[in-house]
């Protein structure tokens, strides 16, 4: 006598519920960071080191200076994101984090990981831009 083979495609199911959920392009928050989210017009990209500026790292191997003007904050308490002001990101590669070659005057909505725990440097340790809806360039 063989059993009906019903169990194995409910487990797949189940498992494809469980992960689908866990699938994202966000890294997960830890104790001491917060996930910072604005809308910003891209001011200025070029190659770090051309100017003194006071920037923040993401990620690894920073080549060039992003000069973001914060339009709007939806979401943040600890980080340096403000309305109405400019900041300094120094980043690897602009057109894989913009998408685009030419993204001067171009709003995009930015989100970051602020990290701000005791015992940790104060840093944004991942960023990502998406375009903005706003009327742009």
């Amino acid at each position: 006598m063989s059993r009906p083979r019903t169990l194995l495609p409910v487990m797949i199911a189940i498992a494809f519920m469980f992960l689908g959920g866990c699938v994202s392009d966000e890294p997960r928050l830890r104790m001491g960071e917060e996930r910072v989210i604005f809308m910003g017009t891209v001011e200025k990209v070029e190659p770090l080191g051309r100017r003194k500026a006071t920037v923040y790292p993401v990620g690894v191997n920073p080549l060039f200076l992003l000069v973001v003007k914060v339009n709007a904050v939806e979401k943040n308490q600890h980080s340096p994101i403000a309305g109405d002001e400019s900041i300094n990101f120094a980043i690897h590669s602009p057109s894989r984090l913009l998408g685009t070659e030419d993204p001067i005057g171009r709003e995009f909505r930015f989100k970051a990981t602020w990290v701000f725990g005791p015992e940790r440097p104060k840093r944004f340790s991942w960023l990502q831009a998406r375009p903005g809806t706003a009327g742009d360039k």
